[in-house]
C-alpha cells in the first residue's frame, strides 16, 4: 500500500462523506484547500483515481461508506504476471482462483498464504518458491476481485474467501497461516475462528484506523471505519505466533508489528529485518525462510 494512494483515498473519503451530509462539492473543495492546505493537484489525482475505477460523477454524488473504504484498502490487479518456477496446480475454490504448490523438499508442513492489499498471487511467487523449496506445501489464493477470482473485494469478502481457502487444503494437519500486510489481518481473523498449528504475521498493521491516523491525521477518527481491528482481536489468539517485520517499513511501521507481538498471549516470537514494506522478501529472503523454518520446527 503506497503512501500516495492512502492520501488520495482518505481525501476522497472525507470529501464524499461531507457531500453525503449535504455539503456542496465547491464548499468541500475550498475547505480542503484553505483549511487542510491540500494541494489542488492532490484533489484532482484523487478524482482521477476514482474515475479510473469506474466511479462516475465523483464530485456530484456521495458514495456509500463501504465503497469508500474499499477504494482506500484494496488495489487488485487482474493480470497475473508470474507463476511458480516449480510444478504447481491451478485451483478453483468456488469463485476464487489459487495455486497448489507442493513442497520440493521433504515436507514439513503446509502454508496457507494470504497476500497483501495490492496486486495478486503472481506478485508473491518469490514467497511461494522459498516456502516450497524449504519443504512446505503452499496454497496461495486471490481474494475476490483479484487475479482470476470473481467478485469484488471487501473486508467481509476477504474473511469469506479465507474460510473457503482453508477448506480447500489437501491435508488439514500442521497448517501454518502466513499473512502479509492486510493479509495478516485476514489470517488473524481466520486463526481466531479456526486455530492453525501456527500463525505468521508479516508487515501487518494494528487496524485501519491506526493506518489512517498515521498517514492522514487530518481525517477525523469517526469517519474511518473500524476495519481489520487486529490489535483488538489478537488477544484471543490460541496458536503460536511469529511476527516478521521490516525495521524500515515506511507503510506499516515496526511499532505496529511490535504492538501485535506484545498483545498476543503467546507462545510468540518476533524477527526484525533490515528491509521496508514491499521489499522484505527480496532483500532478506534467506533469513526470512530460515526464521520461518526454525520457528516451524518447534511447533
Amino acid at each position: 500500500m503506497s503512501r500516495s494512494s492512502i492520501e488520495r483515498a482518505t481525501l476522497i473519503s472525507v470529501l464524499e462523506l461531507g457531500a453525503g451530509l449535504g455539503y456542496q462539492a465547491a464548499v468541500l473543495a475550498r475547505v480542503a484547500r484553505e483549511v487542510w492546505s491540500v494541494e489542488p493537484e492532490l484533489a484532482e489525482a484523487a478524482a482521477d483515481n476514482l474515475a479510473a475505477r469506474g466511479v462516475a460523477n465523483v464530485h456530484d454524488r456521495a458514495m456509500p461508506l463501504a465503497r469508500l473504504m474499499n477504494a482506500l484498502l484494496f488495489h487488485p490487479a487482474r493480470e497475473i504476471l508470474a507463476t511458480p518456477p516449480v510444478p504447481y496446480e491451478d485451483l478453483t475454490i468456488g469463485r476464487l482462483h489459487g495455486w497448489w504448490v507442493p513442497a520440493t523438499a521433504p515436507a514439513i508442513g503446509q502454508v496457507l498464504l494470504f497476500h497483501g492489499n495490492a496486486g495478486n498471487i503472481g506478485d508473491r511467487v518469490p514467497h511461494v518458491a522459498l516456502l516450497s523449496a524449504a519443504g512446505f506445501d503452499v496454497l496461495a489464493f486471490d481474494y475476490s476481485g483479484y487475479g482470476q477470482s470473481e467478485g469484488r473485494p471487501s473486508e467481509r469478502a476477504t474473511y469469506e474467501d479465507a474460510r473457503a481457502a482453508v477448506r480447500a487444503l489437501r491435508n488439514p494437519t500442521r497448517v501454518i497461516y502466513l499473512g502479509e500486510s492486510l493479509g495478516g489481518a485476514v489470517a488473524l481473523r481466520l486463526a481466531i475462528e479456526r486455530p492453525p498449528a501456527g500463525l505468521i504475521l508479516q508487515s501487518t498493521f494494528t487496524s485501519v484506523r491506526h493506518m489512517a491516523r498515521l498517514h492522514s491525521p487530518i481525517v477525523p477518527r469517526a469517519l474511518v471505519p473500524d476495519a481489520y481491528p487486529s490489535l483488538d482481536i489478537i488477544r484471543g489468539l490460541r496458536a503460536p505466533l511469529l511476527v516478521l517485520h521490516g525495521a524500515g517499513d515506511e507503510i506499516v511501521p515496526l511499532m505496529d508489528g511490535q504492538a501485535l507481538y506484545e498483545a498476543a498471549p503467546g507462545p510468540k516470537r518476533i524477527e526484525v529485518f533490515e528491509a521496508g514494506h514491499n521489499d522484505l522478501v527480496s532483500l532478506a529472503g534467506s533469513r526470512w525462510i530460515r526464521a520461518i523454518t526454525g520457528w516451524a520446527a518447534e511447533l
